[in-house]
């Protein structure tokens, strides 16, 4: 059986993915946020880390940096077997209906 192949992403396309700034992200790979592979072409990132910045933005003023810490382990250790932007919807609906029921 043939084992399917990673995406990385370079900074910049993850800030573009997780409507960050290039700032933002590299301050995350930085702080080990968000664990970066490094390569002759640079730092990339997997699509957990890109998924986990996209909730950093939505969930950041909402929650703990523990919990935020405790979730992105969660992502990295189970793979998301669906695409990012419907993972990154069904997190803005449930933040939305969380603040609207609060």
């Amino acid at each position: 059986m043939r084992r399917q192949e990673t995406e990385l992403f370079t900074p910049a396309e993850a800030a573009v993915l997780s409507r960050l700034s290039l700032k933002a992200v590299n301050n995350a790979i930085d702080k080990k946020t968000v664990v970066a592979r490094r390569t002759r072409a640079g730092r990339l990132l997997d699509e957990p880390a890109v998924v986990y910045l996209s909730l950093e933005r939505r969930l950041g003023g909402d929650t703990t940096p523990e919990f935020r810490r405790r979730l992105f382990a969660e992502i990295a250790a189970s793979p998301i077997t669906w695409c990012t932007d419907r993972y990154a919807e069904w997190v803005e609906r449930t933040t939305t209906l969380a603040a609207s029921e609060g």
